[in-house]
């Protein structure tokens, strides 16, 4: 600190104390003021009370992350004879919804459509089922969004996982004869009641 003396460097030490800064959004009722003499040394800067305000907005966050061996098809693979007699198969694996939020949250799951597209056009999305156990996926997808998981307080990581299990019926379900699989659109969704 070569060229500036002891106290210019006070002074600017001190100046640059009493800076403040503030998001855009800070609101202040008066202006605030500090000022420092030249002469003397131990000199302070203090301002008066600085009122800040700001919003924290309801923020929640979901991620919605597929498991790697998630697939609707059967853990063997292809439906079997055992699938048909059953009605149903089993979807293969899980997908995972974290949620992260700073208030009560709900996470819903809802079929974007009334039936799959691709392959089975006539396939209702209600012969999919859903639940958050493996044992238990009884819950009917519908095009009306119904809660998966609901937190009444604020969180930082909560996750549940969700299983699928798909209709299966000998006289309605013949092979897709295209290229195309049956597909269905399914959305989850957060919200803050």
């Amino acid at each position: 600190m070569s060229a500036m003396s002891l106290m210019q460097r006070r002074l600017l030490i001190l100046t640059l104390g009493c800076f403040v800064s503030l998001p855009a959004t800070t609101a202040f009722a008066q202006p605030v003021t500090c000022t420092i003499n030249s002469s003397g040394n131990g000199q302070d800067c203090t301002t008066g009370a600085v009122s800040v305000a700001f919003t924290i907005a309801r923020t929640v966050r979901l991620t919605v992350v597929q498991g790697a061996a998630f697939n609707l098809l059967p853990t063997s693979g292809l439906q079997s004879t055992t699938d048909y007699d059953n009605g149903f198969f089993d979807a293969a694996g899980l997908v995972q919804l974290q949620v992260s939020a700073n208030t009560s949250w709900a996470v819903k799951i809802a079929a974007t459509a009334a039936n799959f597209a691709a392959g089975c056009p006539t396939r209702s999305a209600s012969s999919l089922t859903w639940g958050t156990t493996s044992a238990v996926r009884n819950t009917v997808l519908s095009t009306t969004a119904a809660n998966v998981f609901t937190g009444a307080s604020a969180t930082a990581l909560q996750s549940q996982d969700v299983y699928f299990r798909a209709a299966l019926a000998w006289a309605t379900d013949p092979p897709v004869t295209t290229s195309a699989n049956c597909k269905l659109p399914v959305s989850f969704s957060a919200t803050s009641p």
